[in-house]
């Protein structure tokens, strides 16, 4: 059985099977429960119902998930803009993409960081140890973003058209020099003495509003001290999910009120 595509459910370690490639063979057992291996289950779900090719679908997958337990797992691409904050044949190689580590999509322009967490992008445990250290050109990204489904394996990322008509591959990119220290970055713009003033600039802000987590735009900043990067992460999610580092424009330590 392939090209299951699934979202993340509201149970730790449960996902929702939305659509199934070969729905017409699939559609027999439709109120039945399927044994997947390795302690993994597919049974009706109670809930939203989902409808593909005339038959309507709502199933839940719960357990543990092995990348060999089926040939292809779809989760939806990338869903925000995250590639309208790079630097397209920058000279920086780490401005022209976006690197993957310890579950985290990472992404700067020098002013702009951005590290989110890949369980809000419906990643299964496999796919985050498959992206692990690898990094994708602001090119391939954008590309990406394009299509509404996508495969992540060790060596590329395949992608899905909606009807499925369309497919497409995309090759990881090799670093030429390691990427920034971002956890060092960050560790060095912790809180230091009270905040007087910051100054921000506000193309960089509307640049960030369309890439939260939290697609109202509605979100938390920390400042840490004058003169040093603000904190910003969506209003409803925990740092750990998300951690956006918004660079000063550099002031009068003098200037105050």
């Amino acid at each position: 059985m392939s090209n299951l595509k699934f979202k993340k459910g509201e149970k730790e370690n449960e996902f929702i099977v939305e659509t199934i490639e070969n729905a017409k063979d699939f559609y027999g057992v439709l109120n039945s429960t399927i044994d997947l291996g390795k302690n993994t289950e597919i049974y009706k779900h109670p809930f939203e119902n989902k409808k593909f090719e005339g038959h309507n679908f709502d199933y839940v997958a719960k357990g543990n998930f092995e990348p060999d337990e089926w040939e292809e797992v779809l989760i939806e691409t990338f869903g925000r803009p995250i590639d309208q904050i790079l630097e397209k044949g920058s000279s920086r190689e780490s401005f022209d993409g976006v690197y993957f580590h310890k579950g985290y999509l990472l992404a700067t322009n020098g002013s702009i960081l951005i590290k989110q967490n890949l369980l809000n992008y419906s990643f299964l445990p496999h796919q985050i140890k498959a992206i692990e250290g690898k990094f994708l050109t602001t090119i391939a990204f954008e590309k990406i973003r394009g299509f509404d489904y996508m495969d992540v394996r060790p060596d590329k990322i395949i992608c899905f058209s909606g009807s499925m008509k369309t497919r497409a591959e995309f090759e990881y990119h090799d670093l030429e020099k390691n990427y920034p220290d971002y956890e060092a970055i960050m560790r060095d713009q912790e809180l230091s003495f009270e905040v007087y003033s910051v100054g921000l600039n506000f193309a960089n802000l509307k640049k960030i509003s369309p890439l939260l987590l939290e697609k109202n735009g509605s979100a938390e900043f920390r400042f840490t001290g004058e003169n040093k990067a603000v904190f910003i992460k969506s209003i409803g999610y925990d740092w750990f999910e998300e951690t956006i580092l918004l660079m000063p424009i550099i002031i009068d330590s003098g200037d105050k009120f």
